[in-house]
């Protein structure tokens, strides 16, 4: 069972969400996971995440910088900087 699965509310669930995010980003000198990468790793759905992305950003927890079409291109975390 992954480290980030133990939390059940939905808030707990964003802070899993935003820590995997954050320690991905830090090992990848800042590059974002993939929808697929994050609902692996909290043994989720895309959907889910998706829903937790956008409570986030709402929040101002995360910034969502869209490619083209719907496709998410990177997540930003407002404050941090990772060096490559």
């Amino acid at each position: 069972m992954s480290r980030y699965v133990e939390r059940e509310d939905g808030r707990e669930r964003r802070d899993a969400l935003y820590e995997f995010i954050v320690d991905y980003k830090a090992a990848r000198g800042g590059a974002s996971p993939t929808v697929r990468e994050m609902a692996r790793a909290l043994e989720t759905v895309p959907s889910v995440i998706h829903f937790h992305l956008g409570v986030m950003a709402g929040d101002g927890r995360v910034r969502l910088v869209r490619g083209d079409g719907r496709r998410m291109r990177h997540i930003a975390i407002p404050g941090e900087t990772w060096r490559v």
